[in-house]
Parts: C-alpha cells; structure tokens; sequence
C-alpha cells in the first residue's frame, strides 16, 4: 500500500510528526543525520498528498532549513529557509496568523547570514523579524 493509499490526512498527520520528531532529534539528541532523513521523508509526504504552500508544508521546510544549518550545510539551509518564507509570505497575505511564521523564519535567515558572516544582511533580517 505505503504512502499513495494514505489519506492526505493521514499523510499530513505523519509529515508533522516526522517534522517535530526532527526537530526534537536535532535539538536535544544531536542526532542531525536521522533528523535530516526525518526531514525527507515528511517532504515526500507533503508532496505527495499535491498540497501547495500550506502552514504544514511550510514548517517542514523551515525545519529542514534550520537543521541543515546545524549540519554545517549553509547552502541547504538558505534554499529550505527561502522556499519557507516564500510560503509563509504567501499564507501570511491570505491570514495573519501567520505573520509570526513569517517572523519566525526571517528570525531563522538572518541567523544563517550571521553565520555565514554576512552582518549587514542579518542586521536588516533580524530587524524585520
């Protein structure tokens, strides 16, 4: 059967357990490999269930930003970090709400550009956020 005869519910449920389980891997185990894999696999669900930029597909994309940069992969990170706040942007336009997901990621980008040395750039980041 596997993930295809899953209902986009039911994947959708799975993706945001596998995100927070990343998450959790990431920050409190240090386990950054199995995270990453975590990762994956909740972003193959979200695409597969056709979904759009919606808040769940979007906190899958920020985390896979954010824990691409504690495994050193700051080219990774920027491009998951950039796709998560053009969707968040987008959902942002439609709801408020979510404005601090949007907040959120700037937050995450401009840590990135402080660790890639880029202070003016995590200046203005940070200040937006």
């Amino acid at each position: 059967a596997g993930a295809a005869a899953m209902p986009p519910a039911s994947m959708t449920a799975l993706a945001n357990l596998l995100t927070e389980g990343a998450l959790y891997m990431s920050m409190a185990l240090s386990r950054f490999e199995e995270a990453n894999a975590a990762l994956e696999t909740a972003g193959r669900l979200h695409a597969s269930r056709g979904a759009g930029a919606d808040a769940d597909f979007a906190r899958t994309l920020h985390t896979r930003g954010k824990v691409a940069r504690y495994r050193g992969q700051m080219g990774e990170a920027g491009e998951y970090l950039g796709k998560a706040l053009e969707a968040r942007r987008q959902l942002a336009k439609r709801e408020e709400q979510h404005q601090w997901d949007v907040a959120s990621t700037l937050h995450e980008v401009g840590v990135l550009r402080l660790k890639q040395c880029d202070i003016d750039a995590a200046r203005a980041l940070l200040t937006e956020s």
